[in-house]
């Protein structure tokens, strides 16, 4: 795991200068490395692990202490680093993000491998993408941690929705597996349900301060947030587009609310 060549900065982590929180949040004192004067909050990227205590997202302490012992784990088994990231050093709690390395291990996929968290896609996307979420499908299929019951299951899929997303696995019938082209969809046949769509971009239509659609043929409708501006590639008009998102109704039109867009290979 080096992060280098992408202009990541490795920040060393001492094992016993550390204190977990939980399953995603730990303090580290790093006067000795020169680089905080004081306690520093870590808040690992792209996950985000059943919360100890009470909060809007509801305490789960069944699978938010596993992933808490995890954590504490691997702090323990050095050597550490913590990868943080130029363009998003901190969160608006001024937390710092990173993606922490004990030994050769990330130790952030780690966590949704083995089902001890969602793999959180709510503010930023990881280069590599793809692996997150074949982590996240596979511990779904294998119903390790968060996704080991019904209730679990159905619970954090709720909450995925709710961010606009789902699990991408064949077994979870929410997630359409098979790619979509605008130029015959009948959306109507995957209400709610997240689809993979194919088609060519026509046109882009701004609908106030925070919303954009995107037109593809066959009157195809992409609704967009700016929010995500950052999850689309420099598309064209006339380009082969992909995009991803649930598929919903409103005001009696079809449409896929954006998750992220591709181009396709």
């Amino acid at each position: 795991m080096d992060l280098r060549n992408s202009g990541w900065e490795a920040k060393p982590i001492a094992p016993s200068m550390v204190k977990v929180v939980d399953g995603d949040t730990f303090y580290a004192d790093w006067n000795r490395n020169n680089y905080t004067e004081s306690e520093e909050k870590i808040r690992l990227l792209f996950v985000d692990t059943p919360e100890l205590n009470q909060s809007h997202k509801g305490q789960d302490l069944e699978f938010g202490l596993p992933a808490r012992d995890f954590l504490q784990d691997r702090l323990q088994n050095g050597p550490l680093q913590l990868w943080v990231s130029p363009r998003f050093p901190r969160d608006r709690y001024q937390r710092t993000l990173g993606l922490l390395q004990a030994e050769d291990a990330n130790v952030n996929l780690l966590l949704i491998g083995l089902g001890h968290s969602l793999f959180d896609a709510r503010y930023q996307l990881p280069s590599n993408f793809d692996s997150y979420v074949d982590a996240e499908a596979r511990a779904y299929e294998e119903k390790r941690g968060i996704w080991s019951t019904y209730a679990s299951r159905r619970r954090y899929l709720k909450r995925l929705a709710n961010e606009g997303r789902t699990v991408y696995s064949k077994t979870n019938r929410r997630y359409v597996t098979k790619l979509q082209k605008a130029e015959n969809v009948d959306l109507a046949r995957y209400d709610k349900r997240f689809i993979k769509l194919a088609g060519r971009l026509e046109r882009r239509v701004s609908k106030g301060s925070y919303i954009e659609l995107l037109l593809l043929e066959n009157g195809v409708e992409v609704v967009m947030r700016q929010k995500y501006q950052d999850r689309l590639p420099s598309w064209q008009f006339g380009d082969q587009i992909l995009v991803e998102g649930f598929v919903q109704k409103y005001r009696d039109k079809w449409q896929v609310q954006l998750f992220r867009g591709v181009s396709p290979r």
